[in-house]
């Protein structure tokens, strides 16, 4: 068990209460905020582009109020290829948390939930890529900053 498994997956109830449109809008949320307080910059010559022009097409399906992503089938096919090569640490985890939103239904709480977990991987491979213990995840000031900036977005999504 990690942090974000203690801290964050007990509350997967509250994700479930949220419409598709709320889903959405809080993974984008969750991952611009990691990308955007991440110590470093994602460096990737393929990933970098890739999930920028992705969180783009996210920016504008939510600010349409839709409950999923409809990418353009281009960007899409070039996932596992940008993913598969991506051999900076932690990014195959964001990627895989931005991928997953063009599935065909209408965004779910296990898909959310999925966005969240990646973006705290994410985040604690880039500090502590092979943590010994639930321990040395507490003591790291960036696993508690993103663990309780999840808390805030579900506590705020919930109200």
């Amino acid at each position: 068990m990690n942090l974000w498994e203690r801290e964050i997956f007990p509350r997967h109830n509250a994700l479930e209460h949220l419409s598709p449109v709320t889903r959405l809008a809080f993974a984008v949320e969750a991952v611009e905020w990691t990308l955007r307080t991440s110590p470093a910059q994602i460096r990737d010559q393929q990933a970098a582009p890739w999930i920028e022009a992705m969180m783009a097409e996210a920016r504008a399906a939510v600010f349409l109020g839709a409950g999923r992503l409809s990418a353009p089938q281009e960007l899409i096919d070039q996932f596992e290829e940008v993913d598969e090569d991506a051999d900076e640490i932690g990014v195959s985890q964001l990627l895989t948390a931005i991928g997953t939103w063009c599935e065909p239904e209408p965004m779910s709480a296990e898909t959310l939930e999925g966005s969240l977990f990646s973006c705290y991987v994410f985040s604690q491979q880039r500090e502590t890529p092979e943590p010994e213990s639930l321990e040395e995840e507490e003591s790291n000031a960036r696993c508690r900053e993103v663990i309780e900036h999840q808390h805030r977005l579900i506590s705020r999504a919930a109200s």
